[in-house]
């Protein structure tokens, strides 16, 4: 089993140049868990990253055109481009991990040798759209149980690029975000493209409705979670430890 740390580079878009506390302490347990591994901040052109490659020792940065991180629709052109993917081309696998992720263990290395195309958080008791722009179509009932979330997603660069060349096309007449893309379309139309199944895709990360997450998952924290500030702020005050990642600051 290949144990490279070259396998794979992990990936931290933001459009902020300043970070709150709890960001902070989550790109600190980044850096601390997956320190072998190589960073790179995704940001739009101009903004100040001082706040960031001072906290995350060797962190690179790359700028993007500032239209992709102004708003939901730019960000998901962003992450359906061929050349956003041709970007990382050294690399067989990329790790988005948003600010507001928090990894508990090293697995992903392991991850990355089950060879899946994409990996998320399955789509548990989704709610209501919080866009503006409001969906003519509700298809949450359809990706219930889905894999899956794209804040913290492990992606095949070879796969994301040999989709994305024709997903960018059909953006505009989709209006959803680009996780439901990788999750829903592109397996009725790539048929090779693997993922796992819900159960398995727990034991990646929790997003929504993270308790009933632990308990489909036998009581067991996965890799990693997304939006704990979000979903169930409660549950997660238990397993993430802030307070442990400020002392290794």
């Amino acid at each position: 089993m290949a144990l490279d740390a070259s396998k794979v580079v992990i990936t931290i878009p933001t459009h902020k140049s300043e970070i709150s506390d709890n960001e902070r302490m989550c790109l600190l347990q980044c850096d601390r868990v997956l320190s072998r591994y190589r960073k790179v901040l995704l940001v739009p052109e101009g903004l100040d990253t001082s706040a960031y490659t001072e906290l995350v020792k060797d962190l690179e940065v790359r700028f993007y055109d500032p239209y992709y991180f102004s708003s939901y629709l730019g960000y998901d052109e962003l992450c359906l481009s061929p050349s956003f993917y041709s970007g990382f081309d050294e690399h067989e696998y990329l790790l988005i991990y948003q600010t507001d992720c928090w990894i508990f263990r090293d697995d992903l290395l392991k991850w990355c040798n089950k060879g899946y195309d994409y990996v998320g958080a399955p789509w548990i008791d989704l709610s209501e759209p919080t866009r503006k722009a409001k969906p003519i179509i509700d298809i949450r009932p359809l990706m219930q149980g889905k894999v899956g979330n794209g804040g913290f997603s492990l992606r095949k660069i070879s796969a994301m690029k040999r989709n994305a060349k024709w997903l960018i096309k059909v953006l505009p007449l989709w209006r959803k975000t680009e996780d439901t893309f990788w999750g829903m379309i592109v397996p009725l139309v790539d048929w090779s493209f693997k993922r796992p199944s819900m159960k398995e895709a727990l034991k990646f990360a929790f997003e929504t409705s993270p308790s009933k997450c632990f308990e489909m998952n036998n009581s067991e924290l996965p890799f990693g979670c997304h939006a704990w500030e979000k979903y169930e702020p409660e549950f997660w005050s238990n397993h993430i430890k802030l307070e442990k990642a400020r002392t290794n600051d």
